[in-house]
C-alpha cells in the first residue's frame, strides 16, 4: 500500500475542517501502524488524525500551537532525538520512551506472548541455553550493531543513506548473530568513515545510551521473522502478523504504566481534554 506524505499544513488543515463537527480531542500519530495501536486504547471523545511521517507530525503541532487551536496532542517516535538533545519540549508532544513504538511493545510482556505463540518451545528453550543470556538482551545486542551506526550517521551529521542496512544482510540464520564487522565493512563502503578503524573511534566517542533507545522496530521484527524460519521454531508467522501480535499482545496495564503513557494525562489535565478512556 502506497502511503502518501501530508505537508504539516495538510494536517492542520485536515484538523480545522473536521473542528467544526467535532468538540474532543485531535490526537496525531506518524502513521498507520500507530493508529491501529491507540486506536482501541483512545477515549470516546478522541479522534486519531494520521500524518504520515514524523516531520508533518511535529510541523503540524509546531502550527497549531502558534495559530493557537486548541485540544491537540500528538506522540512520535523519539529515533535517538533525546541521546542528541534535540527534543522539542511542548506539554502536547509526547516523544516514545525507546526509539520507537514497536520498541516499547519489545520491553512488555507482548514480546513473551510472540514467543509462546510462534516459536517452538524446545527450540527455544535450546538457543537461550547456548546464548547463555536471555533473549530480550540477545536481541537488544544484536540490533544495537545496527543501531549504533545509525545514531552515528545522526551525531555526525554524516547524512548517509543506511536504507538498505537491513538485517538478512547481516544476519547467521542459525545462531541469529548479526556480523559486526561484515555491518562495519558495509559502512565504510557507504562512506560513513573513511576506514574501520576511524569508524571504530567515532563509535567509542558516542554518547551514553540504554540499546533499547538505539534499536529500531523495524529490525526487531525482522529479526523475529529470521528467528521463526529456524532457530526458533518454523511457523514462518511473516513480517505483518507479527506487528500485529506485537500491538495487540501488550496489557493495557503495562500502556498505563510507560512514562509516555504519563505525559499524555498530564496534558489531558492541563488541556481539560480526553485521549485516554
Amino acid at each position: 500500500m502506497t502511503i502518501f506524505a501530508k505537508s504539516a499544513n495538510e494536517v492542520v488543515a485536515e484538523i480545522t475542517m473536521s473542528r467544526q463537527n467535532w468538540t474532543g480531542s485531535f490526537f496525531i500519530v506518524e502513521g498507520p501502524s500507530d493508529s491501529k495501536f491507540w486506536r482501541s486504547r483512545k477515549a470516546a471523545e478522541c479522534q486519531i488524525v494520521i500524518a504520515n511521517g514524523k516531520t508533518s507530525t511535529v510541523g503540524a503541532i509546531e502550527t497549531s500551537d502558534k495559530c493557537d487551536i486548541q485540544g491537540i496532542i500528538a506522540t512520535v517516535d523519539d529515533d535517538h532525538d533525546h541521546i542528541l538533545g534535540v527534543q522539542i519540549s511542548r506539554d502536547n508532544l509526547i516523544y516514545t520512551d525507546f526509539s520507537d513504538l514497536e520498541m516499547c511493545l519489545f520491553c512488555t510482556r507482548a514480546f513473551d506472548k510472540i514467543l509462546c505463540e510462534y516459536g517452538d518451545e524446545s527450540s527455544v528453550e535450546n538457543f537461550v541455553r547456548g546464548i547463555n543470556m536471555d533473549l530480550r538482551t540477545f536481541f537488544c545486542k544484536q540490533l544495537a550493531k545496527l543501531g549504533r551506526l545509525r545514531l552515528l550517521n545522526r551525531f555526525y551529521n554524516c547524512g548517509v543513506d543506511l536504507k538498505d542496512m537491513v538485517v538478512r544482510r547481516f544476519i547467521d540464520h542459525k545462531s541469529l548473530d548479526i556480523d559486526e564487522s561484515s555491518v562495519h565493512k558495509y559502512a565504510v563502503a557507504k562512506g560513513l568513515a573513511r576506514n574501520e578503524s576511524f569508524l571504530a573511534d567515532m563509535l567509542r566517542k558516542l554518547p551514553d545510551f540504554a540499546p533499547e533507545n538505539i534499536c529500531r522496530g523495524h529490525d526487531l521484527i525482522d529479526l523475529l521473522v529470521i528467528g521463526f524460519e529456524g532457530a526458533l521454531g518454523s511457523s514462518r508467522p511473516g513480517r505483518e502478523r507479527l506487528a500485529v501480535a506485537l500491538r495487540s499482545g501488550v496489557d493495557n496495564a503495562e500502556v498505563l504504566a510507560w512514562p509516555m503513557t504519563s505525559r499524555i494525562q498530564r496534558w489531558e489535565r492541563l488541556s481539560g481534554m480526553k485521549v485516554l478512556p
